[in-house]
Parts: C-alpha cells; sequence; structure tokens
C-alpha cells in the first residue's frame, strides 16, 4: 500500500494521485471494463464528433441499449487492494436523451454524481472506501431510457495522503496483533511508534512511507511466525491479476499454447481455455520457506 511521491518532504496528509490503479483509465485498450447485465453494443472506439463535447482524448467506452440502457452498472471496475479512506473519481461520461428520462451516474461505490450530458462532460464524484475495494463507473438506475453511454479519461485520487495509507496499515496491523492472543515485544513497540507518528500533524510524507514499510514488514513477519490451520495467512496479495480481473491475463505467463484458436476467454472472474494444452503459471515473490520449526501448509483455491 505505500506509495511514492515525487517530493517526500511534502506533508503526509497530501493527496496521491491513484490513477495508475485503474486499468485502461484513457480507453486506448481494449480489455478493463465491465457491464451488468450484458448486452447492446459494449466496448471501446474513437470518440466521434457528436460524443466529443469536452474531452481532451481521442477514445472512450460506448455502451448502447436500444429502448435505453437497463438497471445496473453500464460501463464499470473493480479495484481491490485499496487504501482505505476517502477517495475523489474524475471522468467524462455522457447519456443520451433517447426519451425524457435519462438516469446514469458516475459513481464511486455509494456516492455519485448525475450525468444531464448528452456529449461527454466531466463530473466528479468523492467516495468512501472502508473494505480496500473500490466499484467505480457509471450507473443505471431504474425508469432510464436513455440509449447510449460513455465514459474516458478516468482520474482517481486519494484524498487521505501517506498518513492516511499508514493509518490504514496500524489498523490492519492492531487488529492482527489482537486477534492473535499473542506477545510480540517489536511489533508492539512499532505500533506504539506508529500511533506517535499519526498524531504529529507536522509528520511528513517521508516519515509515514518509511514508518509504514516497517510495520508492513513486521506484520508480514508475525503473520507468518503465528499462521495455523485454524487462523491462516491469506497471501493472494502476493498473486498479480488472480481473478483476471482485466479480462486480460496480465501477470501470468502462458507457454506452449496448441488447440483451437480464439482462447483464452474471459469472463465471471474466470480465464477459459477449450480443447487445448497449455500451461499458465506466475511465479510469486517472498513466499515463506519451510526452514521453521514447523513447516508451513499451503492451500490453493481455484
Amino acid at each position: 500500500q505505500t506509495l511514492q511521491q515525487d517530493n517526500p518532504a511534502v506533508s503526509a496528509d497530501e493527496p496521491i494521485d491513484m490513477t495508475s490503479r485503474v486499468t485502461n483509465a484513457k480507453m486506448d485498450l481494449t480489455y478493463g471494463w465491465y457491464q451488468n447485465p450484458a448486452g447492446g453494443n459494449f466496448g471501446p472506439l474513437n470518440i466521434p464528433a457528436e460524443a466529443k463535447g469536452e474531452a481532451t482524448t481521442t477514445r472512450m467506452w460506448e455502451h448502447w441499449w436500444a429502448g435505453g440502457l437497463p438497471e445496473g452498472q453500464a460501463i464499470y471496475q473493480e479495484l481491490s487492494n485499496l487504501p482505505n479512506g476517502k477517495y475523489r473519481l474524475r471522468m467524462a461520461a455522457m447519456i443520451t436523451q433517447g426519451g425524457t428520462n435519462p438516469q446514469a451516474f458516475v459513481y464511486a461505490n455509494d456516492a455519485e454524481t448525475k450525468v444531464t450530458s448528452a456529449s461527454l462532460a466531466y463530473y466528479t464524484v468523492e467516495g468512501e472506501v472502508t473494505d480496500h475495494t473500490l466499484s467505480l463507473g457509471l450507473r443505471i438506475k431504474a425508469g432510464n431510457n436513455g440509449q447510449w453511454s460513455a465514459v474516458t479519461d478516468i482520474s482517481l485520487t486519494y484524498l487521505d495522503g501517506q498518513r492516511g495509507i499508514l493509518r490504514d496499515t496500524y489498523n490492519e496491523a492492531q487488529t492482527a496483533y489482537e486477534a492473535s492472543g499473542t506477545t510480540d515485544e517489536e511489533l508492539e513497540s512499532l505500533l506504539a511508534t506508529t500511533e506517535t507518528l499519526l498524531a504529529n500533524e507536522s509528520a511528513t510524507t517521508a516519515e509515514c512511507m518509511t514508518a509504514g514499510e516497517t510495520l508492513e514488514a513486521a506484520l508480514h513477519d508475525f503473520r507468518v511466525a503465528h499462521s495455523t490451520a485454524e487462523q491462516p495467512y491469506d497471501m493472494t496479495y502476493l498473486l498479480e491479476n488472480p481473478t483476471f480481473g482485466a479480462a486480460h491475463n496480465q501477470g501470468w505467463t502462458e507457454d506452449g499454447y496448441s488447440g483451437e484458436g480464439g482462447y483464452p476467454k474471459y469472463g465471471a472472474g474466470a480465464i477459459e481455455y477449450w480443447h487445448c494444452t497449455f500451461d499458465l503459471h506466475q511465479t510469486l515473490p517472498t513466499c515463506p520457506t519451510d526452514n521453521t520449526a514447523s513447516a508451513h501448509r499451503w492451500e490453493l483455491s481455484r
């Protein structure tokens, strides 16, 4: 969760650009965005003249549905492993009338802003992340009869700064330590030091980054040392793209493919192969080894 800043001497409360966590923010690629329910025309294209509006980019992602887009998520994606806290989402969006009651909203989790333009215009919404997960995009509500929607030029900002990231790490470490029912002097000391830094209004980005990295490393070692079959340590975060959420095999290496064309395919958080042979894998870094007093037990779910 620790992010770099161009100037680490700035205040720990300086907002952080998180746009890099959004897949295909400028719509230059052919993957990364989803629809629910599925149907209609859905995908990226060059922005046509009638949709250009205020957009400063050349590509957009459209969703068109004759008779009006149904209630649901017209164009969206979900981000995971984010620091908890406040976020600002900005994007260009549109919904054509197609009738008298377009009901489209730019949203970030529960927060939303209504889209009122029939060509691309910029909208901003500020939302809260409480479980490290953010759903964002364009939401359609009941009664909508607008039939052509589109989004482009996404930006995402974390408003709580490096102090917010450190606070999130501190809360996670404190919860894990209390739940363990054990005593660890090193982790206790780090938690106390971190609590003092969080209360320091003059704390800098560099100080919070260093403290966060130290606490994350200590928490990792603590969890490995105290993991059991009854209290396992979920290390899914080591995997890149574990659910193929970008509708792509980014992070995975595919060797020896032989078989039917047109595969792999993606959907519902899975990758699909049919009538073929292949080797799909990735190498995980920093996995605990079995040279401790008791061997670690690994369980892979699929």
